[in-house]
């Protein structure tokens, strides 16, 4: 798209294209969604691979004193 001279001799940026700023708007809202995914899905990883060493390493692959009694209250 040319630039529209003006009266000064400036010129002036066309009108953006509604459809093509919604599209784009579109694709940074899909990949913000993807990015936000990806990172969701290796912070699992992580968390699980934290428990899984901590399982194996620290308890000696014997299972956590969750739950054993009750706390009176």
């Amino acid at each position: 798209m040319a630039e529209k001279p003006r009266a000064d001799g400036t010129t002036t940026p066309p009108a953006p294209n509604p459809a093509l700023v919604t599209e784009l708007r579109q694709l940074i809202d899909a990949a913000r969604q993807r990015a936000a995914t990806a990172v969701n899905a290796e912070l699992t990883r992580l968390y699980w691979q934290v428990g899984e060493r901590i399982h194996r390493d620290i308890l000696g692959s014997q299972r956590a004193g969750y739950g054993e009694a009750i706390i009176p209250t």
